[in-house]
């Protein structure tokens, strides 16, 4: 099966050069069976990019002819009953996998699944989405869609939903604080395609949850944002003017160990709002994501806290974690 894809050049280019992605308005495909000796058109106007229309591309030849480039290529099968796009059946390319992200190409194509998104900045004039997608592997990459791109982006985006997206900028996951431990991050540009698919096989979120005696001894990757769970054990201290307000919590784990957790601005106040809400003295747990570690100065010991908009605060929330936690927790207390 052969295709062939006409559109008018506005520039008048010479030697024109196409790298699939490359965006063309007014744009037509044409289809020709041979074995059925009749032809079909379509019209993709503004909706596809040339390289993933078509991933599984076997040739591409560009051949001019007045103010008009044809371009020739073809693949794999063709769906003979119905002539329509969608139903090109081709063999898809396969998916690249996180680990091995080095920088060397952009042109990904990733199957992922967003475990984790958040949004910085104010909404509508400086926001940008955040998220940690993992792939089937159970890697993870940090991706960034940026206040150009996020703003036409934000309703497609969803937690827990999976994804095929294709080409990104590559760089280099250096930052101070960084939500994972991969080398670099992906952020999403003019040419970025993001298309929602069913893939019930890829992972949901795993928490990475620290060891609190790892972070008293100082045994953690600087700069690392890491997942914490523990019991209230006390309320050190409240701070609630307009502005840099805060709750010191003393955590402990199921080892008893305490470690020391401030809980800043919005969090502060979900947290205070709960302690006004419940009528008894009931045990609170808590599971505090995307967590800051404060290295030991002096006499004061290490501690944890919430990042500035990345971190989530669940607190007694009905998930898995904070039950299996509290199983566990109110056995040892038994036992004791």
């Amino acid at each position: 099966m052969c295709l062939m894809a006409k559109f008018e050049s506005k520039t008048g280019f010479e030697g024109v050069r196409l790298d699939p992605g490359h965006f063309f308005t007014n744009f037509y495909v044409h289809g020709y069976d041979f074995r059925f000796s009749f032809p079909v058109c379509f019209s993709l106007v503004d909706k596809f990019l040339l390289g993933f229309a078509f991933p599984p591309l076997l040739g591409l030849t560009v051949r001019r002819k007045g103010n008009v480039y044809v371009v020739h290529f073809s693949f794999a099968e063709f769906d003979q009953l119905n002539l329509r796009v969608s139903d090109y059946k081709v063999m898809a390319r396969v998916a690249d996998k996180i680990k091995l992200i080095d920088g060397s190409r952009e042109a990904l194509k990733l199957s992922v699944r967003i475990t984790d998104l958040w949004f910085i900045g104010i909404p509508g004039k400086t926001e940008q989405a955040e998220m940690v997608v993992v792939d089937s592997d159970g890697d993870e990459i940090h991706v960034v869609c940026k206040q150009d791109q996020q703003k036409s982006r934000k309703a497609d985006l969803k937690e827990n939903l999976t994804y095929v997206m294709h080409n990104f900028k590559v760089i280099k996951n250096d930052e101070k604080f960084r939500v994972c431990d991969h080398e670099y991050k992906l952020c999403f540009t003019g040419v970025t395609v993001v298309r929602q698919c069913d893939m019930e096989q890829l992972p949901f979120r795993k928490f990475r949850f620290v060891a609190f005696s790892s972070v008293i001894a100082g045994d953690f990757k600087i700069g690392f944002l890491v997942d914490v769970i523990g019991v209230v054990d006390e309320v050190v201290f409240r701070y609630v003017p307009s502005k840099n307000m805060r709750v010191v919590l003393n955590l402990k784990d199921l080892s008893g160990q305490v470690l020391s957790c401030t809980l800043w601005e919005n969090y502060c106040l979900q947290f205070l709002s709960y302690l006004n809400d419940i009528e008894d003295e009931r045990t609170i747990f808590i599971l505090l994501t995307h967590a800051r570690i404060k290295e030991a100065q002096g006499s004061y010991p290490a501690s944890v806290s919430n990042s500035f908009k990345a971190s989530k605060l669940m607190i007694n929330d009905l998930v898995l974690e904070i039950q299996e936690f509290r199983e566990r927790y109110f056995g040892n207390v038994v036992l004791m």
